[in-house]
């Protein structure tokens, strides 16, 4: 199959969360496209949490609907959504 994809870099750091003018930018250029949170591993968990409790937060402040899990290409704690 053959997709289209887009890929931006989004910081996201433990106790600040994820960059949600980041998410502001790129929402409007994107309007009812799949979104989905990359990593390359997670270990104990620590960023999977601060993504789920950021993303929160920024889906009551915004009123979307952003899924909250961090897909891993290496879930070595077995704690990835």
């Amino acid at each position: 199959l053959r997709r289209n994809a887009d890929h931006y870099g989004v910081s996201l750091i433990k106790k600040y969360g994820v960059d949600h003018a980041a998410l502001d930018y790129i929402l409007p250029r994107h309007r009812g496209a799949r979104f989905l949170f990359i990593d390359g591993w997670t270990g104990k968990g620590g960023i999977s949490r601060e993504l789920a409790r950021s993303v929160a937060e920024y889906n009551a402040s915004r009123g979307t609907n952003l899924p909250d899990k961090l897909t891993v290409l290496a879930d070595l704690a077995g704690v990835s959504g």
